[in-house]
């Protein structure tokens, strides 16, 4: 799927079975995988049964102040059949820049316990490169990054050591634009969240927003919220957020039906289950003095 209209609106649509929800799946794969998040379960189910493992590739176009910049970032799934569980594998990321005719590798995992970790060896040859508390420390993000079902080289872990191992400016640039547009500005709305909201058992609420804290300090953040029909409860930060949002899709209704606002119908604090305390709340629509459920 290419396009370049930041406005374009466009539709996927085919018979049963060509591949929608695939389509739909992997980009869900993308997201948690550059965003240094581990796989969810049903995961593995998604590749298919007589198959081992899963091979998944995806191009972008990054630009870097005027330059525009092919990026291709390639992994596989691999099932293990004897816990059901998965894990990323063969991570490669390749680049072109505009004057040169053929990709080259930024970065690429090598599989298995080797001695080395990260490809082209003369980026992260050990003894010239890394020093051993930094080569330990990948080793360990490895490791970690297999057990969790992550991606290595978007751990946060992997990405800080590599900050200073990556003497490319415009290499780690371009790590930093595929971590960044997958946190924070890509939001994949899965079948499930439909069922969800059809079925009336709560409103998944997709959010994107710079989040002040009490030291006045700025933190962009994102995620979604589920807000159930009915009283919910959240901890301090996150009803804080979920106000903030709420204040602003109220003014975009207000805008398009007048008189129509969100109206929140709070309850008190509370106490969750692990000792926090959270606020209990209600989420309604206002229309004039006419509050609905």
């Amino acid at each position: 799927m290419k396009y370049r209209n930041k406005k374009l609106q466009f539709g996927l649509y085919g018979q049963n079975g060509s591949g929608k929800t695939a389509t739909i799946l992997a980009l869900d794969i993308l997201k948690t995988a550059m965003s240094g998040l581990g796989l969810k379960n049903d995961v593995y189910y998604d590749i298919l049964t007589n198959q081992k493992s899963g091979h998944f590739k995806f191009d972008f176009t990054i630009e870097i102040a005027t330059e525009a910049i092919e990026v291709s970032y390639s992994f596989d799934i691999d099932k293990h059949d004897e816990n059901k569980k998965k894990s990323i594998e063969n991570e490669k990321i390749t680049y072109k820049r505009n004057k040169e005719t053929s990709m080259q590798t930024l970065l690429e995992v090598l599989k298995g316990e080797t001695k080395e970790v990260l490809a082209p060896r003369y980026k992260f040859d050990k003894p010239k490169q890394v020093n051993q508390q930094e080569y330990i420390d990948l080793m360990v993000s490895k490791k970690m990054a297999s057990e969790k079902s992550e991606s290595f080289i978007f751990r946060d872990e992997t990405l800080t050591i590599l900050k200073k191992q990556i003497k490319d400016e415009v290499e780690y640039n371009l790590l930093q634009a595929l971590n960044f547009y997958a946190r924070f500005n890509m939001f994949v709305v899965l079948n499930n969240h439909q069922s969800h909201i059809s079925g009336d058992s709560f409103l998944p609420l997709f959010f994107r927003v710079s989040q002040t804290d009490d030291d006045k300090s700025s933190e962009l953040t994102s995620g979604s919220i589920p807000v159930h029909y009915g009283a919910n409860e959240l901890d301090k930060k996150a009803y804080n957020l979920y106000k903030n949002i709420i204040k602003q899709i109220s003014s975009i209704i207000s805008e398009i039906i007048p008189g129509m606002s969100l109206y929140t119908k709070e309850y008190g604090e509370t106490t969750l289950k692990d000792g926090t305390m959270a606020y209990r709340f209600e989420l309604m629509s206002k229309r004039d003095d006419l509050l609905c459920m």
